[in-house]
């Protein structure tokens, strides 16, 4: 990890291939890299990595709790990230 390649690292968090797209958020989660935690969030709306990317918010701790908390009441936050919010958010 080397924070140049911050915005390929999120964009292959998102691809169609579900082992990159894992692997991408176990490379952001291993990172301990707070500009991630916003994106780590978005990416709740995948059901296929939406567990991973739990594990990596939680990890995180109270910085990502903030973040999640602000999107919970963001209007702009699309509503099949919100739906997913309160059940990570009881995970802390």
């Amino acid at each position: 990890y080397h924070p140049v390649n911050r915005a390929a690292l999120l964009r292959m968090a998102q691809d169609e291939d579900y082992e990159v797209a894992r692997e991408a958020v176990r490379a952001i989660a291993g990172s301990g890299d707070a500009w991630f935690t916003p994106g780590l969030v978005d990416l709740l709306g995948d059901r296929r990595i939406r567990d991973v990317v739990r594990r990596a918010l939680f990890e995180r701790g109270d910085d990502a709790l903030a973040v999640l908390s602000r999107a919970l009441v963001d209007r702009r936050t699309p509503v099949a990230v919100v739906r997913h919010i309160p059940r990570t958010i009881a995970q802390f």
